[in-house]
């Protein structure tokens, strides 16, 4: 099949059932799916970012997860795609959770070095 876009890869066709359900009208637009999302840090935890299928819904966070993370600051407002190379999320990982809750989080990354004990 193909589309303006070019042709459509058997695992975007999967991906686009799996995000937004059935139809093969809607499987027909993969290469042009796209979810706008807006990114927050944690002013709590350095590298920790939070993903917003909606601007400042902050509501979509769990009031249990809110209080670790601390005050959100917006870092960027971005157009995902399954394609999208993001730095250390999967574009369809992300997606799904914001279609499924709303929001995504983003971990820091592990340490490069290992945390070492000074002792007492």
């Amino acid at each position: 099949m193909k589309t303006g876009c070019g042709e459509i890869h058997t695992p975007f066709l999967f991906v686009a059932a799996e995000l937004f359900g059935g139809g093969s009208e809607r499987m027909a637009m993969v290469d042009d799916l796209r979810m706008q999302c807006w990114v927050y840090r944690s002013t709590r935890k350095d590298e920790m970012y939070v993903y917003l299928a909606r601007e400042d819904d902050f509501d979509s966070i769990p009031e249990a997860l809110r209080s670790r993370i601390g005050r959100l600051e917006k870092a960027m407002e971005l157009e995902l795609t399954p394609k999208r190379k993001l730095a250390r999320a999967d574009a369809i990982k992300v997606m799904q959770a914001l279609r499924d809750q709303g929001f995504f989080l983003q971990m820091p990354p592990e340490p490069l070095r290992p945390d070492l004990y000074f002792g007492d």
